[in-house]
């Protein structure tokens, strides 16, 4: 597992100061609160800006309302509970969105895929959690997969609108939402004047400019196969960092491991030796794909993919009851060198 850290001394597991208090003889402001099933962290430096909380805190309400699969009354709930073959209008965003993921679904054969709804149901995952008390059949599994294709879904940008071919089609941007929404965030403190700051969903980070005193923003990744308090340090200046894992959502059956994480190709839950993925890409969006992307690939497809896409990623392995880490697609360059 991966554990980010904003900087060398301020962790995320860590409550930050109240938000918009300066630390001590220094410039920079931090907000912080609750969305999307998890918190949210802000560092900037400048100006401080007293309405920002409520503008962040408006505008992931926003994202919600368009993203989450677990209202009801979200946009995309209602095109899923929609049967028809006709253009739905939607918001622009959800377009956006959907041709992201598509664009990382041709690149991976398939492996991201957002239409994977059908199977999340078959195993009782995301918004249709629910203990299984048998196993999916077969049977099962190839009557899910039927109704799991992205290239049945789709886009039109003006006017925004989306399209079923399989009106059976059950869409879960959950695998990129969150990073998306970081970047939006990340415009919103662009538009503001900010030069300098850091912003954080649950783990997906941006960062841009630099904190006081010209110094970079840093962020220290520990995972277990380190001594404890021995973290890799990165910089990811305008760049966007995000982390996938099997260890956050899983049951156990029969003595074994069942992922959150299902292989869209194969209809079933991910069972190779990657315990996690970090990826750094231009947009946090991205990077956010691309993870779920290479952990449902594993380990070899993953070392074919990111050295011809120049994808800067970290694995964590295990092996023989341990963990090891490798870096793929020039991940070392975003290192500080000790």
């Amino acid at each position: 597992m991966v554990k980010i850290w904003l900087c060398a001394t301020w962790a995320l597991t860590q409550p930050l100061l109240a938000a918009g208090s300066p630390k001590a003889a220094q410039d920079i402001f931090d907000i912080e609160g609750s969305a999307q099933g998890t918190t949210y962290h802000i560092r900037y430096t400048g100006s401080e800006k007293p309405e920002l909380k409520k503008q962040v805190d408006d505008r992931l309400a926003a994202f919600d309302k368009i993203f989450s699969n677990y209202r009801p009354d979200s946009e995309i709930s209602l095109f899923n509970q929609q049967t028809s073959s006709n253009w739905i209008p939607v918001h622009p965003n959800l377009v956006t969105l959907v041709e992201l993921s598509h664009s990382i679904s041709e690149q991976t054969h398939g492996a991201f895929d957002i239409t994977i709804g059908a199977l999340m149901k078959v195993w009782g995952f995301g918004p249709f959690k629910k203990k299984l008390d048998i196993l999916p059949s077969d049977k099962e599994i190839a009557a899910a997969k039927k109704n799991v294709d992205y290239r049945q879904l789709l886009t039109q940008k003006s006017p925004p609108a989306l399209k079923k071919m399989n009106p059976n089609l059950y869409v879960d941007v959950s695998g990129i939402a969150q990073g998306y929404s970081v970047d939006q965030l990340a415009e919103l403190l662009d538009s503001l004047g900010l030069k300098n700051y850091m912003v954080e969903i649950g783990g997906e980070i941006k960062a841009r400019g630099k904190k006081p005193a010209g110094k970079e923003w840093e962020l220290a990744l520990e995972d277990p196969s380190m001594e404890p308090g021995d973290a890799a340090r990165v910089h990811v200046v305008n760049k966007g960092l995000t982390t996938a894992g099997d260890y956050r959502d899983y049951f156990e059956k029969d003595g074994k491991r069942f992922s959150h994480t299902i292989d869209p190709r194969i209809g079933k839950p991910i069972q190779h030796t990657m315990a996690s993925v970090t990826v750094i890409a231009n947009s946090v969006a991205e990077a956010d794909g691309w993870d779920t992307a290479l952990l449902v690939m594993g380990p070899e497809e993953s070392r074919k993919l990111t050295a011809e896409k120049k994808l800067a990623a970290l694995m964590i392995l295990r092996k023989d009851g341990r963990f090891t880490t490798e870096m793929m697609g020039g991940f070392e360059r975003y290192l500080i060198k000790k």
